[in-house]
């Protein structure tokens, strides 16, 4: 079974940069993120219901540059998860605070030595490009830990099965942290 890609459709009239889609997304966070449709799926969304079909794949042919937005997405989820797997948190509140806190972390961008998928993305060419990309990469990992919280806890209980199921696995054999 190939990899799930992100609709090119969806994805034609954004901006980019580092070859990524900055597409609309439903969120509160401060970011310089599109709005998105509240009535239709967003990106994240995407993510999160393909999460377990493309975190089998080890190879991925990117169609669109939506496809890096939702190659990201996929492996701060996988991030997400391992966290979740090595703290426990004990209650559903223990685990926001957990996300957060990873989603506010220093992280790396395209271009830089120790980003871990930088095949697969351009490197900024200007202050300006790399600023962008580093705002809505932050709000995209911020509104992630939000939404996958109900996915991975069942009311305050971490639903240790779901977690330990997934933690091993490594969409493309990489990993963010």
């Amino acid at each position: 079974m190939p990899a799930i890609n992100y609709p090119a459709e969806e994805d034609k009239s954004y901006p980019v940069a580092c070859k990524t889609a900055l597409l609309p997304l439903k969120t509160t966070a401060k970011g310089n993120c599109p709005p998105a449709d509240p009535d239709k799926p967003d990106v994240i969304d995407f993510a999160l219901s393909n999460f377990k079909a493309n975190c089998l794949q080890k190879n991925f042919e990117f169609k669109s540059f939506g496809d890096r937005t939702m190659v990201y997405a996929t492996l701060f989820i996988s991030q997400c998860i391992a966290r979740l797997h090595k703290r426990k948190p004990a209650t559903k509140e223990e685990g926001k605070k957990l996300l957060f806190a990873l989603a506010m972390e220093e992280f790396s961008i395209p271009g830089d030595g120790n980003f871990p998928i930088s095949a697969f993305y351009d490197a900024p060419k200007s202050k300006d490009e790399s600023d962008t990309w580093k705002i809505y990469s932050k709000q995209l990992r911020e509104e992630i830990t939000n939404r996958l919280l109900d996915k991975v806890f069942d009311g305050d209980a971490l639903n240790k099965f779901w977690v330990h199921q997934w933690v091993k696995r490594k969409f493309l054999n990489k990993s963010l942290g």
